[in-house]
């Protein structure tokens, strides 16, 4: 199958158009519910996405998931400095200060906002400490539903990972399935104008009718 698949598809869409108005044709098996099967098949395959099209989604998927990450990461990041602002350290009238700057997780979250893997992990525990410093993170302008962002960053960004994974994972199942189904449709075309060819044998019209269009 070397044509082009949007060839292919018109040209299935013209043979099942030409088995319709072809009576012979249902002598050979070619019915009304050949034909239906037919536009079955041709529906099918037109619903696959191109090789640019998957292309183009996967990078879609990707480029959303890394923006999603880059606004959790900001969000975190205001945690980490309103905790910083609400507990000072490095001064000795605040000597509890600097464990409590040590809860949050400054290394691990460092990566997290490069690793949505990790990302996923460390968002909780920032949720953990909005809820314990809650008083104290407002005293310094943190809005009231701060938490509910993270835990959206969350929901979004998992969902986004796993869509990027499952397109990653599938991509050579989908194209084989994408060839395949264009395949059947290439070779319903070649079987139609076979039929055609010896049913219409004695006219020379319809021979022309169902030449090879490849």
């Amino acid at each position: 199958m070397e044509a082009p698949e949007e060839y292919i598809l018109e040209q299935a869409k013209t043979a099942c158009g030409i088995g319709r108005s072809k009576e012979k044709l249902a002598g050979y098996g070619m019915d009304s519910a050949y034909l239906d099967n037919l536009d079955t098949a041709i529906v099918t395959a037109a619903n696959y996405m191109s090789y640019e099209e998957y292309t183009n989604k996967q990078e879609s998927t990707t480029n959303s998931k890394n923006a999603k990450l880059a606004e959790a990461g900001k969000w975190g990041d205001g945690v980490k400095l309103r905790l910083e602002l609400a507990y000072p350290t490095g001064r000795l009238a605040f000597p509890d200060n600097a464990e409590i700057a040590k809860e949050f997780p400054s290394v691990k979250f460092t990566k997290d906002k490069r690793d949505e893997k990790t990302m996923l992990e460390v968002i909780p525990s920032i949720c953990s400490l909005i809820e314990k410093h809650e008083a104290e993170l407002k005293g310094k302008g943190m809005p009231d539903d701060y938490k509910q962002q993270g835990l959206t960053f969350k929901t979004e960004l998992d969902e986004l990972n796993n869509e990027q994974e499952k397109l990653k994972k599938n991509r050579s199942a989908y194209t084989q399935e994408r060839v395949a189904a264009y395949q059947k449709l290439y070779d319903k075309v070649n079987e139609i104008n076979k039929v055609g060819r010896q049913a219409y044998a004695d006219s020379a019209a319809d021979l022309e009718v169902f030449k090879s269009p490849w």
